[in-house]
């Protein structure tokens, strides 16, 4: 079986944002870097004040900016990621990064061609593999994986990888 999609870098953007901030593996650093502003500023007032009978406007500006780093969190790291792998893909060679991609499916491999040249990923060798609404995540490592989109895959194609893949998990 065989499909065609293109790379774009949205794909490459969404598989870093499932690693960085979706994954979880990555739980104890999503709640930490949301979080710790927040204690932080509470532990630092405290440690300036002894009571809140004590407090000063300046100890409330300090809790409200850890309280709206807890909401601009999320954003803030999208965005990091976001300028990171455009900075990253825009010094790559195009063809070899972004563009039009083959991937042919069998049950023991899954191979990816491009312009530039071709990959054959046995599918046992996925450490962990991921179906989303939007994508198919197959990681090779930590941090090197496949993103496969949804939407240009057909359904006997869908239903296939979730055949062969192993320890496909559904998020």
């Amino acid at each position: 079986m065989q499909f065609q999609f293109t790379q774009t870098l949205a794909h490459y953007i969404a598989f870093n944002w499932y690693f960085v901030w979706e994954s979880p593996k990555r739980r104890n650093n999503r709640l930490i870097s949301t979080y710790l502003p927040l204690v932080a500023s509470v532990v630092l007032v405290f440690i300036r004040r002894a009571g809140i009978t004590n407090w000063e406007i300046s100890d409330f500006v300090l809790i409200g900016l850890g309280i709206i780093f807890v909401a601009l969190a999320k954003p803030l790291v999208f965005f990091i990621i976001k300028r990171r792998i455009t900075k990253l893909i825009q010094a790559s060679p195009a063809e070899s990064v972004i563009g039009e991609r083959t991937v042919f499916i069998n049950p023991t491999h899954i191979a990816m061609e491009s312009k530039v040249g071709k990959g054959v990923f046995e599918c046992e060798h996925f450490t962990e593999c991921i179906e989303t609404s939007a994508f198919f995540y197959m990681f090779l490592s930590e941090n090197q994986g496949l993103i496969l989109p949804k939407s240009d895959m057909p359904a006997e194609i869908q239903a296939e990888l979730k055949r062969i893949l192993p320890n496909l998990t559904q998020k």
